[in-house]
């Protein structure tokens, strides 16, 4: 004998939770087992909805024919449009063509008057050298500047020496080192 699987809660022939009685319920009817009222979408159009539809499709045609038109009337006349306009037209593409070649010539000319670069490789040099030479004449500026202390400090010396003979002959009593300017 075969055993027969359980059967889900609120199938028919199940077994009730509330009664436990065994004895199979009768299904109860599902709020939502009515697809017309449960969703507009699936149910069919009625006949004044399809002519409404219709109705607007063709207005739309229409439009769009209407729109179609004017568009080719306007491309049409614009490729209509008189000799004298395009004459224009050319004209001053011609104009604005010749204003900017003369901008290219002129920035052509300028551009031959710059340096190439062997100019601005001897000018690096010279720039070069020119460092240089100054960094030796800083160098010998620091060496004069030595120079010139230390011969101040020598004739600082000998002035004090030159005081110290004056003024050691001075009080000797009579020396012969007196000046021009002495009595």
């Amino acid at each position: 004998m075969q055993q027969e699987p359980p059967k889900q809660p609120g199938s028919p022939g199940a077994p009730s939770s509330a009664g436990g009685s065994g004895q199979p319920q009768s299904p109860q009817p599902d709020s939502t087992a009515s697809p017309a009222t449960s969703d507009p979408d699936a149910r069919a159009a009625s006949a004044g909805e399809l002519k409404s539809l219709r109705r607007w499709v063709i207005v739309a045609g229409i439009w769009a024919v209407a729109a179609s038109a004017i568009g080719l009337i306007a491309l049409l006349s614009a490729d209509g449009s008189s000799d004298e306009a395009r004459g224009k037209d050319n004209a001053r593409v011609s104009k604005a063509l010749g204003d900017i070649d003369k901008r290219l010539d002129k920035i052509e000319s300028q551009l031959e008057g710059t340096p190439t670069s062997e100019d601005v490789q001897k000018l690096e040099d010279r720039v070069g050298k020119a460092e240089d030479d100054a960094s030796g004449a800083s160098k010998n500026a620091d060496a004069a500047s030595k120079d010139v202390s230390s011969a101040n400090n020598r004739i600082d010396d000998l002035e004090s020496k030159v005081e110290d003979l004056e003024a050691s002959g001075g009080s000797s009593g009579g020396g012969s080192s007196g000046g021009a300017g002495s009595p």
